[in-house]
């Protein structure tokens, strides 16, 4: 079973699942203690995940990731938000694969926690990025997918320059690897850069033959030449 990339959007198909990584909910509380009049959004983000299970008809959810934002644990708002989000949500079979923010998660009511070395789905190793994969599932996978990167493809036109969310498509040793561009509108990302990149498991020479995509499915060429400069 394939991936399936969504059109212009930052998600995928897997089987009957739908694939996302990087919401980071909750961020907004940052935001607002810096400044930032940004009320909380998880209810157009769920509305926005419906829209998707709508649309692919997926059965079920696995996010690849930092679901939530604040990485020091679990504050009394954020669970409560994360469990409104979650129940929103017009499935019952929700897997969180575990990243750095998700501090705490496991509290959370109506969702499955997979640890931070990944699950294994339709023989594809998914995980968050940040952790060394498990091995027994690594042996058995044919593709890897991951986030935590957050990958922007930096765009240069004469004096003009700009970043657009990437998938990141290779190969390394026997697998394919696809890195997630992030789903949530409110947190940052940086253009991918092959020698500095966050996903430590994958090798440098593996991701600068890697493949940088627009969300519209564009190929851009190989991460190694479209080197941020």
């Amino acid at each position: 079973m394939e991936l399936k990339f969504i059109y212009n959007t930052p998600a995928a198909i897997l089987g009957d699942a739908l694939l996302l990584a990087d919401l980071h909910l909750g961020i907004e509380y940052d935001l607002q203690q810096n400044g930032y009049n940004i009320p909380l959004q998880f209810k157009a983000v769920a509305d926005k995940v419906n829209s998707l299970l709508k649309q692919t008809k997926a059965r079920q959810i696995i996010f690849l990731g930092d679901v939530k934002h604040d990485v020091y644990g679990m504050k009394d708002p954020e669970e409560r938000m994360l469990n409104s989000f979650f129940a929103r949500l017009k499935t019952k079979r929700i897997t969180v694969c575990k990243g750095n923010h998700d501090s705490a998660i496991e509290g959370v009511k109506g969702i499955t926690v997979a640890p931070a070395e990944g699950m294994l789905f339709e023989q594809t190793l998914l995980f968050h990025g940040h952790a060394t994969p498990d091995p027994a599932f690594l042996e058995d996978a044919t593709t890897i997918a991951c986030g935590h990167e957050h990958p922007l493809a930096q765009i240069k036109e004469g004096k003009h320059m700009w970043t657009e969310k990437a998938w990141i498509l290779g190969q390394q040793d026997k697998q394919k690897f696809v890195i997630f561009p992030h789903f949530g509108d409110l947190v940052g990302g940086r253009p991918f850069d092959p020698k500095k990149h966050l996903v430590r498991f994958l090798e440098e020479k593996a991701c600068k033959q890697a493949s940088v995509h627009l969300l519209s499915g564009l190929k851009l060429g190989k991460a190694g030449r479209l080197m941020p400069r």
